[in-house]
């Protein structure tokens, strides 16, 4: 299955992308592509051409954006290239456990339509919190289609957090979702100043695809 990493950039987040590839070069299992949208970007972004071999596409716009615009315009520059069959979406300034794509293909094998997971935070991207992540133990993603807590923000976007096999609520990284190819020429992210992540969620479960989530603390998320 090939799989493309879709990342949203906010200009001044350029700046974390070396880390973000490094994680990327990491990967147990490599990704066919990345695709990146960068929007607020006052000039030209020269970013490479592959990164660890991976081609490395690149969409640009000087106009202000939210999340969900960059989301989109990532994700419709991967499915450009016929062979991508899943999306990856991932944020700039965030980190990749090295088994990340292996888990995502488990998943979409396993006959998911949307794979989630949870997270470790990073606080001060503290190089001892990046090391102890590196060598975290992984477990089995957990099924879950119909039990879930459902909840509606103040901002009027709803959230939908998923129960492990032991009946306790589970974290995830809403931001950090995986879809098949369908998925999103079926569903687009809404122009949300924020939590747009939460909803596109929230909408995938309430249209019925079938969702697995993980335990497993996939991304090394910077809040």
């Amino acid at each position: 299955m090939k799989l493309a990493i879709c990342v949203p950039v906010y200009a001044p987040h350029l700046k974390f992308l070396p880390e973000l590839f490094e994680s990327i070069a990491n990967q147990t299992v490599k990704p066919s592509l990345i695709s990146i949208s960068i929007s607020s970007c006052a000039e030209p972004t020269v970013l490479p051409p592959t990164v660890a071999g991976i081609p490395l596409l690149v969409t640009s716009t000087h106009k202000q954006q939210f999340a969900s615009a960059n989301r989109n315009a990532a994700a419709e520059q991967a499915l450009g290239v016929e062979s991508i069959d899943g999306i990856v979406f991932f944020d700039a300034d965030d980190y990749m456990h090295p088994q990340y794509i292996e888990k995502v293909q488990d998943a979409f094998q396993e006959g998911a339509d949307v794979f989630l997971h949870n997270y470790a935070n990073w606080p001060g991207r503290q190089h001892a919190t990046k090391q102890e992540f590196l060598k975290s133990s992984l477990e089995t993603p957990t099924t879950y289609q119909s039990y879930f807590h459902e909840e509606h923000k103040p901002e009027g976007f709803g959230q939908i957090s998923p129960y492990d096999d032991q009946n306790n609520l589970m974290d995830i990284a809403n931001g950090h979702v995986s879809i098949k190819r369908f998925v999103f020429e079926r569903e687009k992210f809404t122009r949300l100043q924020r939590g747009e992540d939460c909803d596109y969620n929230y909408r995938l479960l309430k249209s019925g695809y079938n969702v697995m989530a993980s335990k497993d603390k996939l991304s090394l998320y910077a809040w």
